[in-house]
């Protein structure tokens, strides 16, 4: 009775391999074949059920892809010749072709998305199995092995976790059977697609991530963006480097609007409850350089020198701001020593009532925090953090004549106080990067007409 089996199962295996013969004109179309049997499609399929006389067994580590050939290739062990396909099972090879069916199959009811092997005997290792053998596959392949088949694999829709004015931090999730189908594809990628002007494109707009928890959640923190403005994001993830991609639907996330009063205006638990701006005048972002003023102007110009400065054409020719008659217009003084409001280039800011610090100010801010040299999105300058945790980044925006030097290199801030021993001179805090050994650099003098950066500040009560 056990060799009748054989027999007739042998004779089945011959009817079914057959069917291969016609692959390449048939591999459009997974149904057809005589009988009971379809065509063998193509693809990739793994091991999800075994059985043995119908009681359940761990499924052996078996994976088959299916050519045009008719040939099969099981865990990357080479392709057989036309109609014979070797199986890698736990380690094991079993080589099955029409001439020698020493261990007999039936390839039986195939459909679209499933395989069920029949068999009645089949070598594991060194353990002989005989009975009702069945291993169930499910496809893991489309109809060309570099397009595979994702099976219930999906990534869920972007959710924000945090949003800056320059950075959005967002999660996703790789849902599905993770271990059955997600296992299979080595090379697969994952990560987020980010646009604001259209729809994100995986071929434009794509930020790969590279670590997800054991659930499938990725997350990113994406930074350098534009503040105040709308983002599409969607998740991807793509099965192996030829495939489609799998692309979520998309969130709406948005960054924050630098001019919201609680974001501009940082309170570093100064003494004087001081308020700093988080940018400087002309800028968009806290890294941002902004605009270049001459001091006592409130507009930015091209160039900058005696010749076009607005309160004297020369160190002694001032017709403003002036304690000393040997540098005044024909002995001109007028004993200001601060900025007037009309000459204040913070106060024409979106929020009124601010202003360019004083040097007391300046040196206020300098002895109550700790200063660090960064770079950050590829722009240097000093970080102050205060004792309450907020922080100010003053770029190292250089400063500007006809052109601007010393950027990332050095910073210049004006103060509202004029110098002394000339005033042909303002106070500024300047710093280099040459100051990183030693402490911050406070307070020098600078020519008046020279264009240099603007940080504004209120007074607390003006948040009231």
């Amino acid at each position: 009775m056990k060799k009748l089996m054989r027999l007739l199962c042998a004779a089945m295996l011959l009817v079914s391999f057959a069917a291969c013969d016609e692959l390449d004109n048939q591999n459009d179309n997974p149904g057809g074949g005589d009988g009971d049997y379809s065509t063998l499609i193509l693809g990739a399929w793994k091991v999800d059920l075994m059985t043995v006389d119908g009681q359940s067994m761990t499924p052996p580590n078996m994976q088959l892809s299916f050519y045009e050939n008719g040939s099969g290739l099981m865990n990357g062990d080479g392709i057989g010749e036309h109609n014979e396909f070797t199986w890698a099972i736990s380690g094991s090879n079993i080589s099955v072709t029409t001439d020698n069916n020493q261990f007999t199959f039936v390839i039986d009811n195939l459909t679209a998305t499933e395989c069920a092997f029949h068999g009645n005997r089949i070598q594991l290792g060194e353990n002989d199995i005989t009975g009702d053998i069945v291993f169930h596959m499910i496809k893991m392949g489309g109809d060309n092995p570099g397009d595979p088949d994702p099976g219930n694999l999906g990534v869920s829709a972007p959710v924000m976790i945090e949003s800056t004015v320059t950075s959005l931090k967002m999660r996703s999730q790789i849902t599905g059977d993770l271990e059955t189908y997600l296992s299979q594809f080595p090379d697969y990628t994952f990560g987020f697609i980010i646009s604001c002007d259209a729809p994100p494109s995986i071929d434009h707009n794509a930020v790969p991530c590279y670590n997800r928890d054991q659930d499938g959640t990725f997350t990113l923190l994406l930074s350098g963006l534009e503040p105040t403005k709308d983002y599409m994001v969607a998740a991807w993830l793509r099965l192996t480097p030829e495939s489609e991609p799998i692309i979520s639907n998309i969130t709406v996330m948005s960054t924050l609007n630098i001019y919201d009063p609680s974001i501009y205006w940082v309170d570093l638990g100064l003494p004087s409850g001081t308020r700093w701006a988080v940018m400087n005048v002309g800028a968009r972002t806290p890294l941002g350089f902004g605009d270049y003023f001459a001091w006592g102007e409130t507009q930015p110009k091209s160039t900058y020198s005696w010749d076009n400065y607005l309160y004297g054409h020369g160190s002694h020719q001032l017709t403003k701001y002036c304690d000393d008659p040997d540098y005044g217009l024909n002995g001109y003084t007028d004993n200001l020593t601060t900025l007037e409001i009309g000459d204040d280039a913070a106060f024409n800011n979106p929020f009124g009532n601010a202003r360019i610090p004083t040097k007391s100010e300046w040196e206020e801010l300098v002895n109550n925090t700790t200063h660090t040299w960064i770079t950050e999105e590829g722009v240097s300058g000093w970080k102050f953090t205060a004792p309450n945790g907020n922080s100010i980044i003053l770029p190292a925006a250089g400063y500007k004549t006809t052109d601007v030097n010393d950027i990332y290199q050095a910073g210049h801030y004006w103060t509202s106080t004029l110098g002394t021993d000339g005033p042909n001179y303002a106070w500024q805090l300047g710093f280099t990067a040459t100051q990183l050994g030693g402490d911050l650099q406070t307070m020098t003098r600078s020519q008046r007409w020279a264009g240099q950066s603007v940080r504004a500040v209120r007074s607390s009560a003006d948040d009231k």
